[in-house]
């Protein structure tokens, strides 16, 4: 839910970390922030949920089989819930343009020999969105938590 360079430092900590084969990032080809339909984030859960289900990533993540769940889920939705046609896209972003991420916050400041102060915390709208984003991330985590939990109990005796 963030802007695609962002996805590229997230990715280059993620594999950083050895976790790489368990990061897939998708992107949709349309103008502004956010800007998914709810058929493509429902799309995307599903394959989330199979890769849960199957413990691997062998549900079709491609633009063209995402794209085809997407439409299908769209047609069980309200038309004023499909305002467009879904859009996953192959995608390579570009680099972040900040110098530091998660590993090294102040690199920079070594390589050019200047004593930094560590940023002090503030309330600011991007500490918001943040929040706003780890909450949404939240939710959709319960979400699968209560799919997960449905599915368990369904198959035990």
């Amino acid at each position: 839910f963030i802007t695609p360079e962002h996805e590229t430092a997230y990715a280059d900590v993620v594999q950083a970390a050895g976790n790489g084969a368990l990061l897939r990032q998708l992107y949709v080809k349309r103008p502004g922030h956010c800007a998914f339909l709810p058929a493509e984030l429902l799309a995307a859960l599903r394959a989330l949920v199979e890769r849960l289900d199957r413990d691997d990533w062998t549900s079709a993540l491609d633009p063209t089989s995402l794209n085809a769940t997407a439409g299908l889920i769209a047609r069980l939705l309200p038309p004023q819930a499909t305002p467009g046609s879904p859009a996953f896209v192959d995608y390579a972003p570009g680099p972040f343009l900040r110098p530091f991420d998660a590993r090294d916050p102040l690199p920079v400041a070594a390589v050019l020999g200047v004593q930094l102060a560590r940023p002090t915390p503030a309330v600011s709208s991007d500490s918001i969105a943040q929040v706003a984003g780890i909450a949404a991330l939240a939710g959709v985590a319960i979400s699968i938590g209560l799919i997960l939990r449905r599915r368990a109990a369904r198959r035990s005796p």
